[in-house]
């Protein structure tokens, strides 16, 4: 599964991705997917999904579902001065992207 993900002006929004591997990846989880600059209207309920999936480039057919209408922000904790942090597992990644309602196909 591919979601809450940024896609941001990714080959001059030519093509955003692509999926050509004969097999269709989930490009959303149910309920969310990606944002993607250039598709990020419309959205009359304002649930924050676009009302029209977005159409990934490839043989595929891929689409996501559930296209978000604003930017996924990561924050990653940084550890403090004192602390030691020996692997990347320790490091927590938080969003703070709102969570949109769910919205049916």
């Amino acid at each position: 599964m591919i979601h809450t993900n940024s896609f941001i002006n990714n080959n001059g929004n030519s093509k955003q991705a692509f999926d050509d591997k004969g097999k269709v990846n989930n490009w959303n989880n149910g309920t969310l997917g990606n944002y993607w600059s250039d598709w990020t209207s419309p959205d009359k309920n304002q649930d924050g999904i676009v009302d029209i999936p977005y159409n990934i480039s490839g043989s595929t057919g891929s689409k996501d579902y559930h296209p978000l209408t604003t930017k996924i922000d990561i924050e990653i904790d940084q550890p403090q001065p004192n602390q030691t942090q020996t692997s990347n597992q320790n490091a927590s990644h938080q969003s703070t992207h709102h969570q949109p309602t769910t919205k049916s196909q």
